[in-house]
């Protein structure tokens, strides 16, 4: 009788230092027979939970997470701004989660963290910071890459209504997007959007958050655009440092070059966000069009090159390597991997060091048998930009090499990247320094083969 008693306490204590476990192993582990386990795991129904169909049944102890209920459910968005439920998520002790997909409860599947579709959309960056700052009431580390996995997806379920992509994490984000679609967003005048996008600017560098919790480092808010005739396209506005110092100078020549990549891209087949630039006598603002919203309401799926490729990977690989395990295995098309692998080369020619898996990525509808890639953003001679503090990087461009897994890329990369330097060269947008260094820059790629 004491043996039986204590069972439940035993179990508990168990699948909190181990995780989820079959039946058999808790058993052999635990010294039970089958019956006085399911009777063990029936006595404690709000700390323990059996997942899955017999052949794979696990066993899990629930982990509460502060602010959330035990099952946080996830939907998605159309297109079309309708709605659908994907499943729930719960927390298992120790650290792993599981998704109990809609109508497909009996096949959970077990991740060691967050699932790669919710932690791909978690606030980063320079607008994950101001998240922080603008909901005291989480409790947020100031720095997003300091937050825990439960703290990421409190926060995603409590305040996500405006995530990128499509997802929707948790009740209370469900109801604040369906308080969204009854609001009007204030619209910017698509003629002379530089007076509202300076006052975005001053709130987004004080730390009042508006708009998505988009990533990147680089300061940024959203905005909706009014483009006439009832039409309204949501944007994404990237901006420079206010003054005349090092750093507002630098971001200035910058957002331009990325503007100009962009546009020298689309004009060599890949496809890139539309985008204007726009400056005052202080600041420079690159606006680029959303390409996972549709009109006011609507969402489109987006995973980045390391969501996509789930965790096969180790995260500091470079895109090549990324891509090509995608192709191989049908998750991407040949076409697109070719492209990356140029896109690749690109980065190179015209020092872009920020080549993360977070910068590339694809758009997915259910039902397509591929993912196809997205267009490009986040492309810029970043290798140029001011470091901590906003002091000169003292980077010196120097001619970059390539394996022999590029050589075909490399060769379609070339023209593109001394199209490149060349615009740089003579668009009066950039400075002097500047153009003196795209000169430099434009000699060394002009002179490789």
């Amino acid at each position: 009788m004491p043996e039986k008693s204590s069972s439940p306490a035993k179990l508990l204590a168990s699948l909190q230092e181990h995780g989820p476990q079959s039946p058999g192993a808790l058993m052999s582990l635990l010294g039970l027979s089958q019956p006085t386990l399911y009777r063990a795991a029936k006595a404690l129904p709000d700390k323990v939970v059996t997942l899955g169909a017999r052949r794979n049944r696990k066993v899990a102890a629930l982990r509460l997470i502060r602010g959330l209920s035990a099952r946080t459910p996830i939907f998605t968005v159309s297109p079309q701004g309708e709605v659908e439920s994907v499943g729930d998520i719960l927390a298992l002790e120790p650290t792993s989660f599981v998704l109990l997909a809609e109508g497909a409860s009996s096949t959970p599947r077990l991740y060691s963290g967050l699932p790669f579709f919710v932690s791909d959309v978690r606030p980063r960056g320079f607008l994950g910071s101001a998240f922080a700052r603008s909901h005291p009431d989480l409790n947020l580390p100031s720095l997003p890459e300091d937050w825990t996995n439960d703290q990421i997806l409190s926060a995603m379920a409590r305040r996500g209504e405006d995530l990128p992509g499509n997802v929707l994490v948790g009740a209370e984000s469900f109801e604040r997007f369906q308080r969204l679609l009854q609001e009007t967003p204030e619209l910017i005048d698509a003629q002379n959007p530089t007076p509202a996008y300076m006052s975005l600017a001053k709130d987004a560098e004080s730390g009042n958050f508006g708009g998505s919790c988009l990533g990147g480092s680089q300061p940024k808010f959203g905005a909706v655009v009014n483009m006439g005739a009832g039409g309204a396209r949501r944007v994404l506005v990237k901006f420079s440092p206010l003054g005349d110092s090092f750093a507002a100078k630098r971001w200035r020549d910058l957002l331009v070059c990325e503007s100009l990549a962009l546009e020298t891209l689309r004009s060599h087949g890949f496809e890139a966000p539309e985008n204007r630039i726009f400056q005052s006598d202080t600041r420079t603002f690159l606006e680029l069009t959303r390409f996972d919203r549709v009109g006011l309401h609507g969402r489109r799926r987006v995973l980045s090159l390391l969501a996509l490729d789930a965790g096969r990977v180790a995260r500091n690989e470079s895109w090549p390597v990324f891509a090509t395990m995608l192709a191989r295995d049908g998750t991407i098309t040949p076409e697109d991997l070719r492209k990356i692998l140029r896109l690749e080369c690109f980065g190179r020619l015209i020092a872009n060091g920020d080549r993360s898996p977070h910068n590339i990525s694809f758009l997915w509808r259910r039902g397509d048998p591929t993912a196809s890639l997205a267009p490009i953003y986040d492309m810029l001679p970043m290798q140029f930009a001011p470091v901590a503090g906003g002091g000169d990087p003292g980077y010196t461009f120097s001619a970059p090499t390539y394996g022999p897994n590029l050589i075909r890329a490399w060769k379609d990369a070339l023209p593109i990247a001394r199209h490149f330097w060349n615009t740089v060269q003579v668009d009066g947008r950039i400075s002097p320094e500047f153009r003196a260094i795209a000169e430099k820059c434009g000699a060394i790629v002009e002179g490789l083969s």
